[in-house]
């Protein structure tokens, strides 16, 4: 995640997130988060600015939901109805 984003992420998960710095302009979350729909779009809420990369079941959810954005702006319109 993106350094941006570190308060936003103890908003979320609080002060005792597992916050570990990756760069200086990124970090990683561990946590174990019960994975729901909620978190999926508070995930993408962040765009490109977040990442997941485990577990596998919750990385494949973001990619689908991605593609359905792309493809609902990457359609032409009279083919969306």
């Amino acid at each position: 995640m993106k350094l941006n984003l570190i308060n936003v992420v103890i908003d979320y998960f609080g002060l005792k997130a597992d916050i570990k710095p990756v760069s200086d302009s990124r970090f990683r979350l561990i946590t174990k988060e019960v994975y729901s729909d909620g978190l999926v779009r508070w995930l993408l809420t962040w765009g490109s600015d977040a990442k997941v990369l485990y577990p596998e079941k919750l990385v494949k959810r973001m990619a689908d939901e991605t593609e359905k954005m792309f493809h609902q702006y990457h359609t032409p319109f009279d083919q969306k109805r």
